[in-house]
């Protein structure tokens, strides 16, 4: 049973519920308790306020209107037909539909389908009107497309929001869009322009950082183009939402003007990234590199249909002399940082090409058995160029002349090593970072082919110029490792990854990354601790959020998932997670973590009190409760058997087990508190009682008596806060006093 929808009466709360047509419909709430009002074989999907007495229902099949004062139902139309959404403003009611949106005026009802080719079919999930203007709305579909319609001027514009399925839509008195989505919300504070918020996930193959501002960052990927303007906290979306951005190049003497090649084409900005004019030359074809020189601002862009040059930003373009096969393109460019006229260029069937004078005339320098992903030139030693392959990295020490393979540490006999960019230290020839995935492949069970069964993303160093690569520590969580750039200034790197942009400062070997929300993510569990929230997730993930939630810096390593947290009774500072293979701590607040013990339990819950100026930890697991001191010098098993929950209280040690609720005064000997046949997820005390959250309800211990609150409903998490107890439960948060 799921509900719907809500809308308040006069002095009742109205609930629609859907439960595939049995005991569904509308619902009221009044003296303390749910009361069926009627259309219970009917799923109700949307409730909205007609006038002072009358709701609107959208259901399951058809419209309905229901009077409070008569408590009768009368029929509107559109039988066989889910009414997903209705909105109504002074002058017009639009109802979002599985075929369609209609309209109509307020007074009185009659419904037309909107004469727009985008808006007369289809499945609309989600309708809402703007407060000030009752004819202009936004409609949601259950693709992912989300539209703006004026019903007074006929005006019709497409929103560009990256999401799979739009279930609802709100809009404030001062126009902030929101967007309810699969698994996220979204909201736009420009009229639509762009969105962000909490499924902003950026990922994708291309990074560049603005040479003049290292906090503006962009991100090419297969949904569009994103940027950021605080060095990677938070993205929006800049639009070419159709396109694949292959590559980002920005103008490193006026860093307003950027080129984005994409899938259909070459697209300039000259507002950094605000807006963008198609260079309708390469319209309709695929721009896979795009290159500005530093000296002279020529553009080259290589394409499917050749290299061309631009010596006037991108007003008109020249197709260079070097000709490419059919059916080949130009995955990368890249340009002598001393001489302009300098050039590598690589295509996917021929490999390498160079020119020295600004490419009149190329040399061809082979390697068309290699497949090249990158090239770096380091700009005190311009001959010293590495190359790298998807199968290792190379050096060449005379120009491109010659190179010499220099990584050669074995993948093992299942394994293949995808190098997706190399990058040296434009000052020192002897250092380079190389990045990508290690992918190991093996036998599917059933077709017997080879597949791919594990992927783990690398950052590899050298020192030596290639003699020697070491790898550098990497977080498990992250999922690819597809571009580098590093700051020498500062000596640290942005690692463009599956999960977003992981930030690695080379001084400390410390790394970190941010996110706006959990995209795909299931929170495990939440806690404050020193006015900052600290997550741990299903995929191993551990943030922390000094921002009241906005956004959250991520410092996990590990991809167990994240079960429990707490804090030290004795330092603040450290912070123990429990997750499914054992115990993690950290002594700088989260930002380095490291396993404590060799345990490999389950720990579901943590707990514990200071003694003598350190910590004595209790931790209840798949197998047992541990007794651990807080230097981790002796671990006590106190308890054989399930525990999925902890508590301590003033020299008391609350567990719920698989023999129920238990305590102990003195960590040896347990006694059962009440027989509670079923998983106790969560356990407090509140005013000389024992609270106990399970799969069925919330017991409330005092005494000798027993009440249980809320039953078949399960109680996860319980907070008191100012005489007041928060429950997280399956369905909703409630509060009880």
């Amino acid at each position: 049973m799921d509900i719907t929808s809500i809308e308040f009466g006069t002095g009742v709360l109205y609930a629609g519920v859907f439960n595939n047509g049995v005991n569904a419909g509308l619902y009221k709430f009044v003296d303390n308790k749910w009361v069926e009002v009627g259309l219970s074989d009917l799923d109700i999907i949307s409730i909205a306020r007609l006038d002072a007495s009358t709701l609107l229902l959208g259901t399951s099949d058809g419209l309905y209107s229901f009077d409070e004062k008569t408590s009768t139902f009368k029929f509107l139309g559109f039988q066989g037909s889910a009414i997903n959404s209705v909105a109504v403003s002074s002058k017009k009611i639009v109802l979002g539909t599985s075929n369609g949106v209609y309209e109509s005026d307020s007074a009185p009802l009659y419904f037309v389908p909107i004469k727009h080719v985008k808006l007369s079919e289809g499945n609309f999930l989600s309708v809402a009107i703007y407060k000030d203007n009752p004819y202009k709305f936004i409609t949601g579909q259950d693709n992912g497309f989300l539209y703006r319609f004026d019903l007074n001027t006929g005006t019709f514009e497409m929103l560009i929001v990256n999401v799979k399925c739009i279930y609802s839509l709100f809009i404030t008195k001062d126009d902030k869009i929101f967007v309810g989505t699969e698994n996220a919300c979204l909201w736009s504070d420009n009229n639509g322009q762009s969105f962000k918020g909490f499924s902003v996930k950026v990922s994708g193959g291309e990074l560049q950082v603005d040479p003049l501002n290292k906090n503006i960052i962009y991100v090419g990927s297969d949904k569009g183009l994103f940027k950021s303007v605080d060095g990677g906290v938070r993205f929006i979306n800049l639009g070419l939402p159709n396109n694949v951005v292959f590559s980002i190049a920005i103008n490193p003497n006026d860093d307003k003007e950027l080129f984005v090649g994409t899938s259909l084409g070459l697209f300039r900005s000259n507002d950094f990234g605000e807006n963008f004019t198609e260079i309708k030359q390469f319209s309709g074809y695929s721009v896979t590199f795009v290159a500005i020189s530093p000296s002279n601002q020529r553009t080259f862009a290589g394409s499917e249909l050749g290299l061309f040059v631009s010596s006037d930003h991108g007003e008109t373009w020249e197709k260079s002399s070097l000709s490419i096969k059919d059916l080949d393109f130009i995955p990368y460019i890249a340009i002598d940082p001393t001489n302009s006229n300098t050039i590598y260029v690589v295509t996917f069937i021929d490999g390498l090409y160079k020119t020295t004078d600004g490419g009149k005339t190329w040399q061809y320098l082979g390697y068309s058995d290699l497949s090249i992903t990158s090239i770096s030139i380091c700009k005190r030693n311009p001959n010293l160029v590495y190359m790298s392959t998807t199968e290792s990295v190379y050096v060449s020490v005379d120009g491109g002349k010659s190179f010499i393979k220099t990584f050669n540490i074995s993948a093992g006999l299942d394994g293949s090593y995808m190098f997706k960019q190399v990058v040296v230290d434009e000052e020192n020839p002897n250092i380079a970072f190389a990045v990508g995935d290690l992918v190991i492949y093996g036998q599917d069970r059933v077709t017997k082919l080879l597949k791919k069964i594990y992927d783990e993303p690398f950052l590899y160093v050298t020192k030596d110029m290639g003699k020697k690569w070491e790898k550098l520590d990497l977080p498990n969580t992250i999922e690819s490792n597809n571009a580098i750039y590093f700051d020498k200034e500062n000596n640290s790197a942005l690692l463009l990854t599956g999960i977003g942009i992981l930030h690695y400062d080379f001084n400390s070997m410390r790394y970190y990354y941010f996110t706006q929300g959990f995209p795909d993510e299931y929170i495990r569990v939440v806690r404050f601790f020193n006015d900052s929230i600290f997550v741990g997730t299903d995929s191993g993930n551990i943030g922390k959020s000094s921002d009241g939630g906005e956004t959250f810096k991520f410092h996990a390593k590990f991809d167990n998932p994240i079960l429990s947290l707490f804090q030290s009774p004795t330092n603040p500072d450290t912070i123990y997670a429990g997750t499914s293979m054992g115990l993690l701590v950290s002594t700088d607040f989260g930002s380095l973590w490291r396993k404590a013990t060799d345990l490999s339990d389950a720990i579901y819950k943590i707990t514990g009190y200071s003694s003598n100026g350190h910590d004595i930890i209790f931790l209840g697991t798949d197998t047992g409760i541990f007794e651990i001191d807080g230097s981790f010098d002796s671990i006590r098993k106190i308890y054989d058997g399930i525990c999925a929950a902890l508590y301590y209280d003033n020299g008391k040690l609350y567990a719920g087990t698989d023999n129920g609720l238990i305590v102990t005064n003195d960590f040896k000997n347990f006694e059962i508190v009440k027989d509670i046949q079923e998983r106790i997820n969560i356990i407090t005390t509140f005013d000389n009682s024992v609270l106990a959250g399970t799969m069925n309800g919330l017991y409330v211990i005092s005494g000798d008596g027993v009440k249980v609150v809320l039953e078949n409903t399960a109680i996860f998490d319980i907070l008191s806060q100012n005489n007041l107890i928060y429950l997280a439960t399956d369905s909703g948060v409630f509060i009880l006093n």
